[in-house]
């Protein structure tokens, strides 16, 4: 039932890839099993015996259908017919940044990879439905047959555990190189979007389907140059930098909004992305708002037209929520001394117009906090 690249040998004496065949399941006393028939099995024979599985790849453009293909074969055939026909929908662009000259493509291979193999392995196979990958100019999804499994969810997918349907499957796609044991295909994928200042690829679940989109074409040039050859990137700060590309400022709220399905603790993972990026964003603050910001001197990197403009006394407030941060709550004749005045009603006077806390409590009893729209999964 094994095409050329997975006969199983039924001779005299048994060689070393036969034991290998063996050893990652794709065969069993000689003889495929259901994953090995999908991986490296005939086509006729994985549609007599476990039924039609079809990929379909297309290319629709307004209303110019530039492919349109459809296939049923097995995995290691499907990969590379996917594969190479995603290269058709591939096209460069050059554009020069801070005196270099750059050539990026429309759509990341390495992206589109992770998906493919995510919506393979994850895929339900009892039922009869097709991998579906659209391209539109613009953007590029794949939809795969089954919901999410093992507790994962389009809310933690970024950082839960890798969990298999298809375990066999699995082991034989980890075996051939075409995944790894670490579960990093959704990372890869974010941050392979991320680079080129796309948006971190949307999951979805719909009318029994998995689907993932991801953003193509779209360049900022900025983004590109910070990440370029850099070798450690995270996810969080790659969303939050391509948004700050773009708005300038950010209010903290949206980036706990923003990060929360990429990073357990949003706050832990706002404050290290400061801490790696602090020559180019700051935490800032008013009486109005607490949130992150271009710094001034860096907004023509990010070819902006101004800065955003915070209060001479930014500093305070930053000072304030990181006390209120840390402890809770605090009483003024303990913040006036952290934040920086000379006595506790002047802290008063400061603390009376911000919007970002609130008071319990009177006279000496006080007690300021922040609220909760400001503090994430309640602190």
């Amino acid at each position: 039932a094994a095409d050329g690249r997975g006969r199983a040998s039924f001779q005299r004496g048994v060689s070393s890839y036969d034991k290998f065949l063996e050893s990652i399941e794709v065969t069993q006393n000689g003889v495929l099993t259901k994953a090995g028939l999908l991986f490296l099995g005939k086509a006729e024979e994985i549609r007599d015996r476990l039924g039609r599985h079809e990929i379909r790849f297309s290319w629709k453009e307004g209303v110019e259908l530039k492919i349109n293909e459809i296939w049923s074969e097995n995995i290691w055939r499907s990969i590379h017919k996917a594969k190479d026909t995603f290269q058709k929908c591939v096209s460069h662009e050059t554009f020069w940044f801070k005196g270099n000259k750059y050539e990026v493509p429309n759509l990341d291979q390495g992206a589109f990879h992770e998906a493919l193999l995510n919506a393979i392995a994850h895929r339900d196979y009892s039922s009869g439905g097709m991998i579906s990958i659209e391209f539109t100019g613009s953007s590029l999804s794949v939809e795969s047959p089954g919901l999410l499994y093992g507790g994962v969810t389009v809310d933690n997918i970024a950082f839960h555990g890798p969990r298999h349907r298809n375990k066999a499957l699995a082991s034989i796609l980890m075996a051939y190189r075409f995944m790894d044991r670490a579960g990093m295909g959704v990372f890869r994928m974010g941050i392979q979007s991320l680079v080129y200042g796309r948006r971190f690829p949307k999951f979805e679940e719909r009318d029994d389907c998995v689907r993932v989109s991801m953003q193509a074409e779209y360049i900022r040039k900025a983004i590109f140059f910070l990440t370029h050859g850099r070798k450690k990137l995270y996810v969080h700060d790659l969303m939050l930098l391509n948004t700050l590309n773009e708005k300038a400022r950010i209010l903290l709220p949206e980036c706990f909004e923003l990060i929360r399905k990429v990073v357990p603790d949003p706050w832990r993972g706002l404050m290290s992305f400061i801490g790696r990026w602090d020559d180019y964003v700051e935490l800032y603050g008013s009486k109005k708002e607490m949130g992150i910001k271009i710094k001034d001197e860096r907004v023509g990197f990010f070819e902006q037209e101004k800065p955003y403009r915070t209060p001479a006394n930014s500093d305070k407030f930053v000072r304030l929520f990181r006390l209120l941060r840390k402890h809770s709550s605090a009483r003024s004749d303990d913040i006036y001394k952290y934040v920086g005045f000379r006595t506790a009603p002047s802290a008063s006077r400061f603390l009376a117009p911000i919007e970002w806390i609130e008071k319990t409590g009177k006279g000496s009893a006080t007690r300021y906090s922040i609220k909760g729209g400001y503090v994430f999964n309640g602190g």
